[in-house]
C-alpha cells in the first residue's frame, strides 16, 4: 500500500512572523511547542496531514549527525543557513523501527530509528505525553532534503484531529500534492518508488508518486544546482478569505486529473 503524508516540515527563521503570515492566509495555527532536540514549532492541522512551521530554538541542544544517526535538528539548521522553505517530508507509519530496517535494505539510508516525546495539550484541556518514533531516508542526489516516517504513539486522532484547529478561514482541508522540481525526474524514479511504496505515474513534465490526494510530483526543471521542494497544493474552499496572496502555498494541478 502506498505511503500517505503525515506532515511537511516548513523551516523558517522567525516562527512568529511565519505564524502571522499563515494567519493572514486564512489558516488556524496551533500554539508553539518546544521539541527536545533544539527546535521549536507551530503546527497547521489539516484533515490528512499537517504543516510543521519549524525554527531553531536552542542550537546547543542539537545532537550532531553521525553515519548511523540522522540529526533532525542539524539537518534543519543547515537548511536554514542557506534558505527558508520546505526541508523535509514525513509519511505516516505504524512501525518506525520496521521502516528503518526496510530503508536500509532498500538502500535509502541506514539510520537508526529515533524516539522522542513532549507534553501536549489535548482538545479537552488535558495534558498528555505525546511520543513519536521516526525513521529517516535520504537520496544522495538531493542532499538538501530529507524524508522520514512518523509513528504516533499517542493516538493521532486524539492529538492532531482537534476540531477547533481543523477549522480554517480559507476552508483548507487537505494537502493534496507536494511539488519537487528536478533536472531529470527519471533519475530519481527508483528512490521515490521505494520510498513511497508506489509505482511512478507519468504526468505532464514529470513523474508522480503515491495515491491521488497524497501525491509527490517531480517536475522537470533544467539548470537546478540544488533541487528543493517548490510548493504544496492544498484543497481549500474559500481563497477569498485570505488577506494575502496564497500562490506560494497553493500549486495548480500538474496533470489532467484536475483540482481536487
Amino acid at each position: 500500500m502506498a505511503r500517505q503524508f503525515d506532515h511537511l516540515v516548513h523551516c523558517v527563521h522567525d516562527l512568529e512572523t511565519a505564524h502571522q503570515r499563515f494567519r493572514s492566509l486564512g489558516f488556524t495555527v496551533r500554539p508553539p511547542a518546544v521539541l527536545p532536540f533544539g527546535v521549536r514549532n507551530r503546527v497547521v492541522l489539516l484533515e490528512n496531514a499537517f504543516i510543521e512551521l519549524l525554527t531553531i530554538d536552542n542550537p546547543t541542544a542539537i545532537p550532531p549527525a553521525t553515519p548511523d544517526n540522522f540529526s533532525f535538528g542539524a539537518h534543519n539548521q543547515a537548511f536554514l543557513a542557506a534558505d527558508e522553505g520546505l526541508s523535509m517530508l514525513a509519511f505516516r507509519s505504524t512501525d518506525a523501527r520496521a521502516d528503518a530496517r526496510a530503508f536500509a535494505v532498500r538502500g535509502l539510508g541506514s539510520y537508526a530509528s529515533f524516539d522522542f516525546s513532549r507534553d501536549a495539550l489535548l482538545a479537552d484541556g488535558r495534558k498528555a505525553r505525546a511520543a513519536f518514533s521516526l525513521a529517516f531516508a535520504m537520496d544522495a542526489a538531493l542532499p538538501q532534503l530529507a524524508f522520514f516516517t512518523c509513528q504516533h504513539h499517542l493516538p493521532r486522532r486524539e492529538l492532531f484531529l482537534q476540531p477547533d484547529y481543523l477549522r480554517h478561514a480559507n476552508g483548507a482541508k487537505r494537502v493534496v500534492e507536494l511539488i519537487l522540481p528536478v533536472p531529470d525526474p527519471a533519475a530519481h524514479r527508483e528512490f521515490f518508488e521505494r520510498l513511497t511504496e508506489s509505482e511512478a505515474r507519468a504526468v505532464s513534465g514529470g513523474l508522480s508518486f503515491g495515491p491521488l490526494g497524497d501525491r509527490l510530483t517531480l517536475l522537470r526543471q533544467d539548470g537546478l544546482a540544488e533541487p528543493r521542494f517548490a510548493a504544496y497544493r492544498i484543497d481549500a474552499a474559500d481563497l477569498a478569505a485570505a488577506d494575502a496572496p496564497i500562490t506560494d502555498v497553493l500549486f495548480p494541478p500538474s496533470d489532467s486529473e484536475g483540482q481536487l
